[in-house]
């Protein structure tokens, strides 16, 4: 079985890249937590963001913009801890 690499973006500008990714793997399970609780605000954004009563707000589409910049970012978050998926 292939072991995992994490994302060239945790080692960007480390002076010991091989260290940190050892590092980050023996955490493994505090990012696996860290992924779950990602998915939990993803699905409420979502849930949030569906809601018929959001459509009455005058600002509606600030509302959906910013729904749709947050779960930009929660994605960006799940890609960094994708390494913790098996």
């Amino acid at each position: 079985m292939e072991k995992k690499k994490v994302a060239a973006k945790w080692l960007s500008g480390v002076e010991s890249p091989e260290e940190f990714e050892k590092k980050l793997l023996e955490q493994k399970v505090l990012f696996q937590r860290l992924f779950k609780l990602v998915e939990e605000k993803e699905k409420a954004n979502t849930d949030s963001s569906l809601k018929k009563a959001n459509y009455d707000s005058g600002s509606w589409s600030h509302f959906i913009a910013d729904s749709i910049g947050y779960a930009r970012a929660l994605e960006e978050i799940k890609f960094l801890l994708k390494f913790t998926q098996d």
